[in-house]
């Protein structure tokens, strides 16, 4: 199957369509539209060939990351099964936003790449300390994007980390912005392994809660972030750091599952 994608000239693209619908509705026949605009057209299936296009055709504005592995078949795959559930992964920014659709169930690249790193593979630390390397690094990439990860664990992933979102942004729970900006995927991490039952770092582990559905609840949610809290609070009082530092260290990591009575052996 072949696809189309504008690479630069998408906002001219809308600013006619925009301009010129009306009118052609009025008078399909007008001058205007005899007019023509030029475009250069490159067939490729070499995706490392595409990505330089992008990057050289837009040199004018910054190319998110994201917009680079937007067209790979995993995002495709994703944003199709997200899409038959009610669901809606925003390979292209804005795009179901601008439909539309509720903003609570628009997932961005980025945040999903985050929260897989966070729940699946046990790095809400790196999640933490470097969201953009889990696009821009392909070993990364790889990581987080697997082809051997089961869709139903990308779609279970997301609806947990917005509902602890959620929770945090409740008026019920007094969480300030950089306690939920250092914690909230810490939180998920926590909710994930208290669901299976121990620590793990590899995405099938998480097939059973994503097959049936099992999601945390409010109350366990509360009883979590309030340990949550105190140990990062405690780690930083013990090791002399901030809360910055202590939240991008994957030591406070360990040091939080064996506070729970749940350290990482790291066996698979």
């Amino acid at each position: 199957m072949s696809y189309v994608q504008i690479v630069n000239g998408l906002q001219t693209s809308y600013t006619l369509h925009d301009t010129l619908h009306d009118k052609y509705e009025a008078d399909p026949d007008a001058p205007v539209f005899t007019r023509l605009v030029q475009v250069r057209i490159l067939v490729t299936a070499n995706q490392a060939a595409r990505d330089a296009v992008i990057r050289a055709t837009n040199r004018q504005t910054s190319v998110p990351v994201a917009s680079l592995r937007a067209t790979d078949d995993i995002q495709r795959q994703i944003e199709s099964y997200f899409f038959d559930r009610g669901w809606f992964y925003d390979r292209r920014k804005n795009y179901y936003r601008n439909q539309g659709k509720p903003l609570d169930r628009i997932i961005s690249i980025p945040f999903l790449a985050q929260t897989v790193m966070a729940m699946a593979l046990g790095r809400p630390d790196y999640a933490r300390a470097r969201p953009s390397s889990l696009l821009k690094s392909d070993s990364d990439y790889k990581r987080v994007f697997s082809s051997t990860t089961p869709l139903p664990v990308y779609l279970w992933l997301a609806m947990v980390q917005r509902r602890v979102d959620a929770f945090l942004q409740s008026p019920a729970t007094p969480v300030s912005g950089s306690e939920f900006t250092d914690l909230h995927f810490y939180l998920a991490m926590l909710a994930a392994t208290d669901l299976v039952g121990r620590p793990f770092s590899r995405p099938v582990h998480l097939q059973n809660a994503a097959r049936e559905e099992v999601f945390p609840t409010q109350s366990r949610l509360a009883e979590l972030w309030t340990q949550l809290r105190e140990e990062f609070r405690r780690y930083q009082e013990l090791h002399g750091v901030g809360p910055d530092q202590t939240a991008k260290n994957n030591e406070f990591v360990q040091h939080l599952l064996e506070s729970f009575g749940r350290p990482r052996t790291y066996r698979k």
